[in-house]
């Protein structure tokens, strides 16, 4: 940014063993400039992830999870010039860096629409349970995930503001639901990781890295690679509340034939009733699943078939804490050619008699910056572009007081104006 005249030492010479100290004020762009991106991308979305900052990557002192290839910097340069003669150029006589972090501010985008096609995640999961190996079988477990919301960092990325839930169905379908001796299932234990996944390409990336199978094949002229790292979750703790599961009510009134989908619907509900059941004493949940409309996209499960009369269904909730004393955790951004994208793999032990069995999901997690260090909201204006921060410290500028002065003696041209005989 410009540097009003007046913080300039008066005269502009610089003496021996003097310190001068200048003021400079400088504004981060919310994103580059329009041209900075000239990648023939598929949607608007992405070409907006591609002309916004992406982090610094590379400097910093926690464990960053990114390859020593991959490197962004940001840094302040300061060039001493001297006054060139009449319409000559500046003459640099020294020159100085200073490298600064910048997390820039990002908002959650929203979830995303996960098919069979994205082998990098797996929103649910089915297995059999049995009393061991080559014993019979007690029933069928199914896990089903939904994407959680962002994971909101600090600008400083020194902690998180707010820390997601995952929400995970399960439905078990016992093999003789008749049996007096049937047991429901009882969750004994919960981990989870976060798995970190760094694309990079000398070429452009035009869609998605982690959501295209266009990644994993070479182009002609093109390296490209990922890195993949993961770390432990913090110790998941659930409620201690009893497990509560939900059996389908096995009598359900036969609708009229002339029903009609046009018409009032409302006495619905009071057919489809629930039994609810109680499970094992050593974990927490839910009996009813979350009701996130807006994320309908991101669940497979939507698609499986649906809960039977003879099954069960329960709602796992899992808190996401991410170890942020240990790991700095970069926001999720695409650009041009670097990507950083985060899942969340959680894996659940389920007991059923002495029977156990574990079943794991891996969900899309965003991180993002969205909370001043000050504890204050980000406006909806958000930070101010490129060019609208230029036109303001150009006005700015234009503004600021001047300093008029007879200049030093030395200064002082001492030739006199030309005359007529010259």
């Amino acid at each position: 940014m410009p540097i009003p005249a007046s913080t300039y030492p008066s005269p502009r010479v610089l003496k021996t063993k003097e310190t001068y100290t200048i003021p400079f004020n400088f504004v981060i762009p919310a994103r580059l400039l329009d041209h900075a991106c000239k990648c023939k991308t598929l949607s608007n979305e992405l070409y907006d992830y591609h002309i916004s900052l992406p982090p610094t990557m590379g400097s910093w002192e926690k464990n960053h999870m990114t390859p020593t290839v991959a490197n962004v910097e940001y840094s302040i340069k300061a060039t001493v010039c001297k006054t060139p003669p009449a319409g000559g150029r500046k003459i640099k006589i020294m020159e100085a860096s200073q490298v600064i972090h910048v997390l820039p501010a990002s908002r959650e985008a929203p979830p995303m629409n996960v098919t069979q096609a994205d082998k990098l995640y797996k929103m649910n999961t089915s297995a059999s349970i049995r009393k061991n190996f080559l014993g019979s079988r007690l029933g069928h477990l199914e896990a089903s995930g939904f994407q959680p919301t962002a994971v909101v960092i600090r600008p400083d990325g020194l902690g998180a503001v707010s820390s997601p839930t995952a929400h995970i169905k399960l439905t078990f379908e016992p093999k003789d639901s008749s049996s007096s001796d049937m047991a429901l299932p009882t969750i004994s234990k919960v981990t989870g990781k976060v798995h970190s996944y760094t694309y990079y390409s000398t070429g452009a990336i035009r869609t998605y890295p982690n959501m295209s199978s266009d990644w994993e094949r070479q182009f002609t002229g093109e390296r490209r690679s990922t890195y993949s790292t993961k770390v432990r979750l913090e110790p998941i703790t659930l409620d201690d509340a009893a497990l509560q599961w939900e059996q389908p009510n096995k009598t359900i009134a036969r609708r009229d034939s002339g029903y009609s989908s046009d018409g009032n619907n409302n006495n619905d509900d009071d057919n489809d009733t629930t039994t609810s059941c109680g499970g094992g004493s050593t974990s927490g949940g839910s009996g009813t699943a979350p009701s996130n409309k807006n994320k309908t996209n991101s669940n497979p499960a939507s698609s499986s078939s649906s809960p039977t009369s003879s099954s069960y269904t329960t709602t796992l909730k899992v808190p996401i804490n991410l170890p942020t004393d240990t790991t700095l955790f970069i926001p999720t951004f695409h650009s041009c050619i670097l990507s950083r994208v985060y899942s969340v793999e959680l894996a659940i032990t389920v007991a059923v008699g002495s029977a156990s069995k574990k079943v794991k999901v891996n969900l899309p997690l965003q991180v993002v910056v969205g909370v001043a260090a000050d504890g204050d909201q980000i406006g909806e204006g958000g930070l101010p572009s490129f060019e609208t921060a230029v036109e303001e410290a150009a006005a700015d500028a234009h503004l600021q007081p001047r300093v008029v002065q007879v200049p030093a003696e030395q200064f002082r041209e001492t030739s006199s104006l030309p005359g007529y005989g010259q």
